[in-house]
C-alpha cells in the first residue's frame, strides 16, 4: 500500500530530523567548551 510507504518515509524522516538535530546540539556543545577554554 501506498499508505504504509509514506507512514514509513515519514517516521524514517522524523528520526532523521532527530538524529541531526541530537548532533547539533552535540556540535555546539563542543563549540562552547572549546570557546570557553579558548578564553
Amino acid at each position: 500500500m501506498v499508505a504504509d510507504g509514506v507512514r514509513q518515509l515519514s517516521r524514517r524522516t522524523q528520526e532523521f530530523t532527530t538524529e541531526i538535530r541530537v548532533t547539533i546540539a552535540e556540535v555546539n556543545g563542543i563549540n562552547l567548551q572549546i570557546a570557553s577554554a579558548t578564553k
